[in-house]
């Protein structure tokens, strides 16, 4: 098979396709890739991080102006108050609803992290619109017991510093990433663009090889059989034959030697053709010499590809200015983020990795009333020498190791000679290389919050001694531990308070040969518990000594109406409900007789078994007493030796009752034979979250527990009951106040 001229001509412009074919495809794909890229960092990337700071910034806010609500006493009209709650019910839920709607693009594990967060914070705020609800008047920044249920909630560590720290961590931690995705797509994005600078230069490159070679293979293979042809022609112009034979050829050379005429003629248009074409006129008209005329069509194909490499050429071209104008766009930006750091109340200080001072902002001026010159002429040109904090040069390798930003807190000295305090975020900047250029330090004021919280310790410490005095009074009040010993020998008395006082307490007179002994559970703990301790504690004693009363159900009946007037309670909606729980019982020493009555908290009697006796409660043949029906076994409240019996209470408090109208407490009577073990207590022990699953223990695990220590004396069992309370609480926190009281007979 001969490779003909037009074969060789058609391989080079084959390998012309296949170069634009190449440049084309690249270009193309390089375009729509950072086309996507920027698409991505201008509809999700940037507006996430938008959304995500806006929220980062409400919760700030929300932090300082429930602050402002709780310390600054005013009406309702103060404006802290109205941007609170114009925070709460409009700015966060636009915010919420926006960041929502653009976390539908974000990876599946920060979807569930943002979801996390909008919880976190609707649960902060139910703690702002609690905290609002109490502290809705002037009087109520009066009331003692509201201020201090209110203030241990904001104070640090409190739940809405807690909560709020939560929250802005995480957000933090969802901006970073957030940014890092964004700055990960625009490196692509410019790797991508360099990566067509260079194919566009590679490909012009190879063109130009391929366009010489083309020439040389025109050269060889049609202009010098052409000049041999023009010689024999200048021959036969003069009427001389020529001597030299012409090569036979299997080609267009061969087809021309026959047809010479044509070929000139043809060679003419073919030339005007080839310059039409190279002086860009690609609708120039051009017939080749026939079917076979490979050059006429490798000619008219050149110049269709030109023509559509030309207009590619011109997009490219305009897609290049385009981006050029993003370019520029993007400067302008950072023009802008510069006059930001200028302009901005927070000091920007710039150093080496070295720590080397190189530039600060204007509100370093104005923080510190030193300009840089002044500053490193009086301090120093390094931070590590000039910065208050000890610790600095550690921070900074901190930092740089773990590429993070640090913060940390510093007092200084101004120009003036003030004292304040700043907030330092120190941020690593690092170049494309993973190395190490400049040191950002960013400064905030804190001195009013640092005065703030020094004010704060201060009253926390003024108050804490304050209920410690109020435990020592509440502890004079109640009746000793070895008094009630030495009346009820075989006895024990658990009594855990959650904070400093208690509102659970114990109570216990003796009286004409009875023992009255009652566990009390009032409306809160902490010091309105206490207040409230103290109330029923003066109740009992009004009750039992002043007036005689010896009958639980009438003691009861009477702290019911004494409570309901001390307390002011008329059952109208938004009044108090504070009153109280309680078991009381009058055990006479002499003939085993035990009464009892409960407001909400039972009694329960452990007897030991006995097979012969399958109805341990009964009525006695000297006296017509009987047990009520309401005393019931408990049939999972049994072992091999012992059952527990529950004696109900009445389902009414010591207090107003909106449920029902006032009735008058049942008095329980029950016949007590040697060993019996009887236990009142709170609701406290049951209550108390822990174990593996931080639970509550319930009342089942607490009646299984008092069967179990029944072999135990009552001392014993008081120490087990407290080993256990501990055991089970473990690193969680008591969550209620605790009295347990037994008693056996």
């Amino acid at each position: 098979m001969n490779f003909t001229i037009g074969k060789r001509i058609g391989a080079g412009f084959a390998i012309l396709i296949i170069l634009t074919s190449v440049v084309f495809t690249l270009t193309n794909y390089t375009l729509n890739e950072s086309k996507e890229i920027n698409d991505a960092i201008t509809t999700i990337y940037n507006p996430s991080i938008t959304a995500l700071e806006d929220l980062n910034i409400v919760i700030v806010r929300s932090k300082m102006l429930i602050n402002n609500w709780v310390f600054i006493q005013s009406g309702e009209d103060n404006i802290y108050k109205t941007q609170l709650r114009n925070l709460i019910g409009e700015e966060y839920p636009a915010k919420k609803k926006r960041t929502l709607e653009l976390s539908e693009n974000w990876p599946e594990h920060q979807k569930l992290l943002i979801d996390t967060i909008t919880n976190r914070i609707e649960e902060l705020f139910s703690l702002h619109e609690e905290i609002m609800m109490q502290l809705n008047s002037f009087e109520s920044y009066e009331d003692a017991m509201v201020v201090f249920m209110i203030n241990p909630m904001i104070e640090e560590n409190g739940e809405v510093d807690v909560a709020t720290n939560e929250i802005l961590s995480k957000l933090q931690f969802l901006i970073s990433r957030q940014k890092e995705e964004s700055t990960m797509f625009t490196t692509q994005m410019v790797e991508s663009f360099s990566l067509l600078q260079l194919v566009v230069r590679g490909s012009g490159i190879l063109l130009a090889i391929g366009g010489i070679i083309i020439a040389l293979i025109t050269t060889r293979s049609i202009v010098n059989p052409v000049n041999q042809l023009k010689t024999i022609l200048l021959k036969l112009g003069k009427g001389l034959f020529p001597q030299e034979k012409i090569t036979k050829r299997s080609d267009e050379i061969g087809e021309m030697s026959e047809a010479l005429e044509d070929l000139v003629a043809g060679l003419k248009r073919t030339t005007q053709f080839s310059n039409q074409v190279g002086a860009g006129d690609f609708e120039a008209e051009f017939e080749p010499l026939s079917r076979e005329d490979v050059l006429g069509h490798a000619l008219l194909k050149m110049r269709n590809n030109l023509k559509d490499l030309t207009f590619k050429l011109e997009q490219d071209k305009f897609k290049v200015k385009q981006h050029s104008i993003e370019l520029r766009q993007k400067n302008d930006e950072l023009a802008k983020l510069s006059i930001v750091a200028s302009e901005t109340d927070n000091a920007v200080v710039i150093a080496t990795p070295e720590g080397q001072l190189e530039w600060v902002n204007a509100a370093f001026e104005r923080m510190s009333g030193f300009t840089l010159d002044e500053f490193i002429e009086e301090k120093g040109n390094n931070i590590i020498d000039t910065s208050s904090t000890d610790n600095i040069e550690a921070l900074i390798k901190e930092s740089i190791e773990t590429k993070k930003s640090v913060v940390f807190e510093s007092l200084n000295s101004a120009k003036n000679g003030r004292q304040f305090w700043v907030s330092s975020t120190l941020t690593p900047i690092f170049d494309d290389t993973n190395n190490i250029k400049k040191l950002v330090i960013i400064e905030a004021d804190i001195t009013e919050r640092k005065t703030a919280e020094e004010l704060i310790q201060r009253k926390n410490k003024a108050i804490k001694d304050s209920i410690v005095y109020a435990k020592r009074i509440q502890e004079a009040i109640l009746p000793t531990k070895e008094f009630i010993k030495e009346a009820l020998p075989d006895s024990f008395i658990l009594f855990k308070p959650r904070d400093i006082v208690s509102g659970d307490f114990y109570w216990y007179s003796s009286l004409k040969g009875k023992s009255i002994i009652a566990a009390v559970d009032c409306t809160g703990h902490g010091v309105p518990g206490a207040f409230m301790s103290m109330i029923g504690n003066s109740l009992l004693n009004e009750i039992v000594y002043e007036k005689g009363l010896l009958k639980p159900s009438a003691i009861l009946d009477n702290m019911k109406t004494g409570i309901i007037k001390s307390l002011k309670q008329k059952g109208e909606r938004g009044e108090s409900r504070d009153g109280m729980d309680i078991a009381i019982c009058a055990f006479d020493h002499k003939t085993g007789m035990l009464e009892y009555a409960g407001a909400y908290n039972p009694l329960y009697i452990i007897r030991a078994i006995d097979p012969a006796n399958k109805k341990p409660f009964k009525r006695t043949a000297s006296s017509k007493v009987m047990e009520p029906a309401k005393i019931e076994m408990d049939p999972e409240a049994t072992n091999e030796e012992f059952n527990l019996y529950e004696i109900k209470a009445d389902k009414q408090p010591i207090g107003i009752h909106y449920r029902k109208s006032i009735e008058p407490f049942t008095n329980h009577k029950v016949q007590l034979v040697k060993g019996d073990a009887f236990y009142i207590f709170s609701d406290g022990y049951p209550d108390q979250f822990g174990g593996k699953l931080n639970k509550r223990f319930i009342t089942k695990r607490f009646k299984k527990l008092l069967l179990s220590i029944q072999q135990n004396s009552m001392e014993e069992q008081g120490k087990i009951l407290e080993k256990h309370h501990l055991e089970w609480k473990g690193g969680f926190e008591q969550n209620d106040d605790i009295v347990v009281i037994g008693v056996k007979y």
